[in-house]
């Protein structure tokens, strides 16, 4: 860490704060897509910052209610990068893989012959 870093802070960081607040206002809105976009900038800018594996595992948990899998198990595969000794959470991405890979495709259209 340089003076620049002491007296000004990091630029980087403070850039990855800026898109962990962006990250939960998408939430508040209801846009979890948007969020965990939101999240994974911030973790390309500061990747060893706790906090967003928390706020991935919340909004994993969120799409679960909402029984978006794919962007909760995304949240889940990202989360687990960030915290690989996490036991909760490779047992959750295992288990909504093993849900996803079983989930037999429906169809588009709904047909009532």
């Amino acid at each position: 860490m340089g003076l620049f870093d002491i007296i000004f802070g990091n630029p980087k960081k403070q850039e990855a704060e800026r898109y962990i607040r962006m990250g939960d206002r998408y939430i508040s809105y209801g846009a979890e897509s948007d969020a965990l976009w939101a999240y994974t900038k911030a973790i390309n800018l500061d990747p060893e910052n706790q906090e967003i594996s928390k706020k991935l595992t919340s909004l994993a948990k969120l799409c679960e209610k909402k029984e978006d899998f794919k962007n909760a198990l995304e949240c889940y595969i990202i989360a687990e990068r960030l915290c690989p000794t996490d036991i909760f959470i490779r047992r959750k991405r295992e288990s909504l893989q093993k849900q996803l890979r079983e989930e037999k495709p429906k169809p588009k259209y709904n047909y009532n012959f």
